[in-house]
């Protein structure tokens, strides 16, 4: 939800920082664009499809699916509102 409020923990479950959703997209994943991979920090868009086709996929399997071009991605774009680490 934009304006919502999210956490990032690390591997002690310490609190590493608090998001807060700017926008959200919800597209196929055939229609994710540059500008999702770039936020998500996975560099080109191609690099971004590569990675994601192969982790998707894996999931549909678990649940004995098929990953489908067509299926929904959650796009969410946020600004760190504070880092634990003080940066």
């Amino acid at each position: 939800m934009v304006g919502g409020r999210g956490r990032s923990a690390g591997t002690a479950l310490q609190p590493r920082c608090i998001t807060r959703t700017t926008k959200v997209d919800v597209v196929p994943f055939e229609d994710v664009t540059a500008d999702c991979a770039a936020a998500e920090g996975d560099g080109t868009l191609t690099a971004w499809k590569k990675a994601h086709r192969k982790a998707f996929a894996a999931a549909c399997e678990e649940i004995g699916r098929n990953f489908d071009e067509s299926m929904k991605c959650v796009c969410e774009y946020f600004d760190v509102v504070y880092r634990a680490d003080g940066q």
